[in-house]
C-alpha cells in the first residue's frame, strides 16, 4: 500500500467523502483526491492533519501499520 491507499482506506472505514475530509483540513476536493492518487506529495504538516480527522496515527497514513484510533491506544496505555 502507498500512502493515497492508506488515507483512502482510512477515509472509507470511516464513511467520509473527500469533500469532508477536505472541509476537515482545509483544503480543496481536488487536493485529496490527488494526494489519494499519489499524483501531489503529502507534507508532514498535512499528513497530521489528515491523521488527526482520521482518528489514526501518521506512521498509519505512512506506512498502512498499527491503526488503532487514538482514543483507544490513548486508554489502553493508561490501563498499564
Amino acid at each position: 500500500m502507498n500512502i493515497g491507499n492508506n488515507i483512502k482506506t482510512r477515509r472509507e472505514e470511516l464513511s467520509m467523502t473527500q469533500k469532508e475530509l477536505a472541509d476537515a483540513i482545509g483544503v480543496s476536493r481536488p487536493l485529496v483526491a490527488q494526494i489519494e492518487r499519489g499524483t501531489r506529495a503529502l507534507t508532514i504538516v498535512l499528513g497530521l492533519e489528515i491523521a488527526n480527522v482520521l482518528k489514526c496515527d501518521l506512521d498509519y497514513i505512512i506506512y498502512g501499520n498499527d491503526k488503532k484510533e487514538k482514543n483507544e491506544e490513548s486508554e489502553n496505555e493508561n490501563d498499564n
